[in-house]
């Protein structure tokens, strides 16, 4: 192993319950209408919001990318990162980069996130909190689009 560092591919898969149909139409839309959290700012591509994680509020800033179909698939890039971390939390959390796919098969919808990261040789907990941030996040949206309350703003 060279002192560079390996890769790790993140994949975090969560079921969409509810119509596919729904769950894609929802997904194509304006992002603030399915991201999980409470919304604090909604500027063009980016968005904060605060989610529990960690026992802890965090304000999260998110970068969405337009939306690419590749036939039954709907794909975003998705940029996300702790906004203001609450004071000696910064080290624990994660900063995210890759893409957000919804999949659409035989009535169902899967939300799948690829991403690949560069590591160091030491162990870094941003790599063990990445997966739970994902998860987190991916729950959320999964319960937004399949008829969770959809307002900008609201908790869900």
């Amino acid at each position: 192993m060279s002192g560079h560092g390996t890769t790790h591919a993140l994949v975090v898969e969560q079921a969409v319950q509810g119509p596919a149909e729904q769950a894609g139409r929802r997904f194509a839309e304006d992002p603030a209408h399915w991201l999980p959290g409470r919304m604090l700012m909604h500027g063009g591509a980016r968005f904060h919001t605060r989610i529990p994680l960690l026992g802890m509020a965090v304000e999260i800033e998110s970068v969405v990318g337009t939306p690419w179909n590749r036939g039954d698939v709907t794909t975003r890039s998705l940029h996300v990162e702790a906004f203001t971390p609450p004071y000696g939390t910064a080290w624990l959390l994660p900063t995210v980069d890759g893409e957000l796919s919804l999949l659409r098969t035989d009535g169902d919808a899967v939300l799948r996130f690829e991403s690949g990261r560069r590591h160091g040789r030491r162990v870094d907990p941003r790599r063990l909190t990445a997966p739970w941030l994902v998860r987190r996040l991916l729950a959320g949206v999964a319960r937004r689009l399949a008829g969770g309350s959809t307002a900008p703003g609201s908790a869900t």
